[in-house]
């Protein structure tokens, strides 16, 4: 069973946010691979051929739902593009089904507003209506959702470490056996995720511009 898609879905597309979309998806697939690949590895060459195939049905039923409801923002990518990397002296489709990219954004009807201290004096607002947060790659695993959860890469061009580090573990513990989470992934980080770091308290994102 596939959790609810995320609460509401953005359908119009501004300029800037074409311009990010085209930015990030037209970049070279990268090699890195989630942190628990190994782990994920040694779970799928233990698991019975039925499992498997349960396990494949589900994963086409969530990536099939995510690209329907994601169009614009996310797409399947081939694993041809990793065929040469070989895991546990296995071949990598011998372990991954199927990998997901996309982009999350911030929706525009939650706007936040900008403030820069210029000086210790001075400082501007403005209201942002389109946040790109990050590049999400979900690594779809012969053991997902039966045994394992999703492996995952991110990549953001803006956030500090100290929040991807804490995004890796809001994600982390959101999985359990025999739960697609991946909805529920993409919800947290466009909905909820840049409110719990201290520079974006009460939806106002503090930056210095101060030298």
């Amino acid at each position: 069973m596939i959790r609810r898609p995320p609460r509401s879905t953005r359908k119009e597309s501004s300029a800037a946010s074409d311009v990010y979309k085209r930015q990030v998806l037209m970049n070279t697939f990268s090699d890195h691979l989630p942190s628990n690949i190994k782990d994920i590895t040694k779970e799928v060459l233990a698991m019975s051929a039925e499992d498997k195939e349960s396990c494949v049905e589900d994963i086409e039923n969530e990536l099939t739902s995510i690209l329907s409801i994601y169009s614009e923002e996310a797409r399947e990518i081939p694993i041809s593009e990793l065929a040469s990397v070989k895991l546990a002296s296995h071949s990598f489709n011998a372990v991954i089904h199927k990998i997901l990219e996309i982009n999350v954004y911030t929706r525009e009807a939650d706007p936040y507003v900008l403030v820069v201290q210029e000086n210790e004096e001075k400082s501007s607002e403005r209201p942002i209506r389109f946040i790109p947060l990050l590049r999400l790659k979900v690594f779809f695993p012969l053991s997902y959702p039966k045994v394992t959860p999703p492996g995952y890469t991110f990549v953001s061009n803006w956030l500090p470490a100290k929040s991807l580090k804490q995004l890796r573990k809001s994600l982390d513990e959101m999985w359990s056996p025999n739960t697609p989470v991946t909805f529920e992934w993409i919800d947290y980080i466009q909905h909820s995720f840049l409110d719990t770091l201290d520079f974006a308290k009460g939806r106002r994102i503090q930056f210095s511009d101060s030298k």
